[in-house]
């Protein structure tokens, strides 16, 4: 079933709902932002280009204070590496208000990014090392349901990923997925490809 319109701005006045009383033109605004047409609901948006921006700003504050005052909210920030400028500066807004909400923002990012809120005595910044042999068994391990890779099979994969969780993951689930390895209830073994598994596990990382 395709959502109308109207569908779409029931769904966004019922979100925006959740977060207090945010009044009709938060929605003609965000709706406006997201391409909803509002001829049916709103009168013409008459702002110019930098106030809409301004005021989306504003109202994904407001959302977020909202629903802090009903219950506390954790709000996640990933990769912010790779943020554009519209949503550093709303991350700055949050930052600003998050100190008197009952609320935790939490950021990740790379160490070539340097946040601009660092200097605000609520801010705590961490750094994460990579990941050691154990921390990275572990994380294999989960993704493969609790059962044990071969020796071998897991020194190639922790060699090759370098304590990058992401990367542990991913040639994990890669290596299950090769053929190479054999179910064999509670662990997995090579199969017959076993002369060649390690020529196949460089493939599969290239």
């Amino acid at each position: 079933m395709m959502n109308t319109a109207e569908m779409k701005l029931d769904k966004l006045e019922t979100l925006l709902a959740r977060g207090g009383e945010q009044d009709r033109e938060a929605a003609q605004v965000l709706a406006a932002v997201i391409a909803i047409p509002t001829e049916t609901r709103y009168p013409p948006i008459d702002l110019p280009p930098q106030r809409i921006k301004q005021r989306t700003l504003e109202i994904l504050v407001e959302q977020l204070a909202g629903l802090a005052k009903q219950k506390p909210v954790l709000a996640v920030y990933e990769d912010v590496h790779w943020i554009d400028p519209s949503t550093l500066e709303l991350l700055g807004l949050v930052i600003e208000r998050v100190q008197r909400l009952p609320a935790l923002v939490l950021i990740t990012f790379r160490p070539e990014f340097s946040p601009p809120w660092t200097s605000h005595a609520h801010v705590t910044q961490l750094s994460l090392s990579r990941l050691t042999r154990r921390h990275g068994a572990a994380v294999a391990l989960r993704v493969t349901g609790g059962k044990a890779l071969p020796r071998e099979v897991l020194d190639q994969i922790m060699a090759r990923t370098d304590g990058v969780p992401l990367f542990v993951e991913e040639l994990t689930k890669t290596v299950l997925e090769s053929g190479l390895l054999r179910d064999v209830g509670n662990h997995f073994e090579l199969t017959g490809l076993s002369r060649r598994w390690r020529s196949r596990l460089r493939c599969t990382t290239r």
